[in-house]
């Protein structure tokens, strides 16, 4: 049988990724096709025969290495993403979101200002170093400014699409239950939500998380772990 890893190497190319990734790509492939010559000899073809049957299946090389490029990078991107945006941004909403929880059985609650408007001072404040903490752990994945900032006001962002979501849900189901809806109050309402839970609670996010972008984007100590 021929050094299947040899044709697969001379034929591939430099595919420019780590020494390692290279060596475990063209292992993989080597097995791929001396799987297929095995077939091909099973089915009682010589074994020249069955090696030319085997590399057919790739018709363009070049383009396989390109390919083999590009879903690597996504990947990298993917990987990237996840350690750097979505894991610090869950661990922010996680605090952001049970924080209430623990805050009400020592009598904090939401100060009313109005239908649908309300204050949570206590918890507004404490949001300005979980979104620090989000953004600190975004840096330490390896992540730049912008996916600081992102991971810092993850759980406003979630707040906001839920909101968007649910609100023609509820006009909905207010118009079936009730005939005749004001549509103003609808938006009045929802336009109290969006303050109470959105934006108010996202300046105090985004004030933690700008102060650690900003005062690490300079500065290389933090270790990338991306």
């Amino acid at each position: 049988m021929p050094d299947w890893r040899g044709l697969v190497k001379s034929r591939l190319g430099r595919l420019r990724l780590s020494p390692q990734r290279e060596s475990e790509i063209v292992a993989e492939l080597a097995d791929h096709f001396e799987d297929l010559s095995e077939e091909g000899i099973s089915r009682g073809l010589s074994e020249g025969a069955a090696v030319v049957r085997a590399l057919a299946e790739v018709r363009d090389w070049d383009q396989l290495r390109r390919d083999i490029r590009r879903a690597e990078l996504e990947e990298v991107v993917m990987k990237h993403r996840m350690m750097s945006v979505w894991l610090p941004g869950l661990l922010t909403g996680a605090l952001a979101w049970l924080l209430p929880v623990f805050l009400q059985p020592f009598g904090l609650h939401p100060r009313e200002f109005g239908p649908g408007l309300a204050i949570f001072l206590p918890w507004t404040l404490a949001l300005l170093p979980i979104g620090a903490l989000g953004a600190y752990g975004s840096r330490w994945a390896g992540g730049n400014a912008r996916e600081m900032t992102l991971a810092g006001i993850f759980p406003v962002l979630v707040t906001a699409a839920v909101l968007v979501l649910i609100f023609p849900v509820g006009l909905i189901v207010d118009v079936i239950m009730y005939g005749n809806v004001s549509l103003s109050t609808m938006l009045s309402g929802f336009a109290s939500s969006v303050l109470s839970w959105v934006i108010i609670p996202g300046v105090a996010l985004l004030a933690g998380a700008l102060a650690v972008a900003l005062g690490l984007r300079h500065d290389p100590s933090p270790t990338a772990h991306a």
